[in-house]
């Protein structure tokens, strides 16, 4: 996820140092949650590129969960990892593995221990307003402050965006910007992340990156593994993959080693959203790699058992 910054933000916004400004928008317009929203970002150090797509929701002990998949473009394979979003009364953004896992209190309380700055959203309250210092992180010796103002412009692939206002959260060498009806734009740390193209519901920003590939090699075209889930999984996980027409679907499993410890081979299935279902059965608790082939390609998949 989002991490510390070596440099500063490309935008600041117009509120005034020591000034405050109040936000008077709803602030879930920050980090705009629907079924079909996608995002792809350049990322640095590795450059690689993630495409983040909200495939769809559910609802679980009182709250909306979103399952969003993230999918890294640039490596041997195409890993997708999923996690559920949703949004809190407190007036954050809550990012997890798996819903039995939301049971932490939010926000968190400060200072940040080591790895437990992966979700930066559960630490804000987005409807704090501009030039505002939240808190102080007396381990860390640094002040947490909002920048950013309304009526401002964010830079998407070339093209220059009017947001009816920018959020920038900050600590010295660290920031996120998020503007309003698109979400996250810019910010990170030795993972530098820049938006390069979003789909909010019927409005496009940008150009994509994921499907501007020639299509002998357009794996998102013919063959797509949309999600895993729960991930980590205990008894059985729910694989949803894409077919762009009628094939045979091979589906293998292998550990970290690359031993293959399961091979299957599925019958004919037509186009469109298909489901398998992997039961852990003897899997002891770990890590794994999950495979699909098919004739138009192959996908890999982490995903993670957790067993009792």
């Amino acid at each position: 996820m989002l991490r510390s910054l070596l440099f500063a933000p490309l935008v600041y916004g117009q509120a005034n140092a020591g000034s405050v400004v109040p936000d008077t928008l709803d602030w879930k317009r920050y980090f705009p949650l629907q079924v079909g929203n996608v995002w792809e970002y350049v990322v640095t150090e590795p450059t690689s590129e993630l495409r983040r797509e909200i495939i769809s929701d559910t609802l679980a002990g009182g709250h909306r969960y979103f399952l969003m998949t993230e999918t890294w473009q640039g490596a041997t394979i195409l890993p997708v990892d999923t996690v559920f979003v949703r949004y809190d009364t407190a007036g954050v953004v809550v990012i997890i593995e798996a819903v039995e896992a939301d049971t932490a209190a939010v926000p968190r309380r400060f200072p940040i221990g080591e790895g437990d700055n992966d979700n930066f959203l559960e630490y804000f309250d987005l409807r704090a307003a501009f030039g505002d210092t939240l808190f102080f992180d007396a381990q860390e010796q640094e002040p947490y402050w909002i920048s950013g103002g309304f009526e401002e412009e964010v830079l998407i692939n070339g093209d220059r965006v009017e947001v009816g206002a920018l959020k920038c959260l900050h600590r010295l060498w660290w920031f996120e910007c998020y503007g309003t009806d698109i979400g996250f734009v810019e910010g990170g740390s030795l993972l530098f992340y820049r938006l390069v193209y979003a789909r909010i519901g019927r409005r496009e920003y940008g150009a994509s990156l994921f499907t501007a590939v020639e299509p002998e090699v357009d794996l998102s075209r013919q063959f797509l593994i949309k999600a895993v889930y729960p991930n980590p999984f205990t008894d059985e996980a729910t694989v949803e993959y894409e077919l762009a027409g009628s094939e045979r679907v091979t589906i293998e499993l292998f550990d970290l080693l690359g031993r293959k410890l399961r091979s299957e081979v599925l019958s004919y299935r037509r186009a469109g959203r298909q489901q398998y279902f992997l039961k852990a059965g003897d899997l002891a608790s770990g890590m794994y790699i999950i495979r699909a082939i098919s004739g138009k390609g192959e996908q890999s998949v982490r995903l993670i058992t957790k067993r009792r």
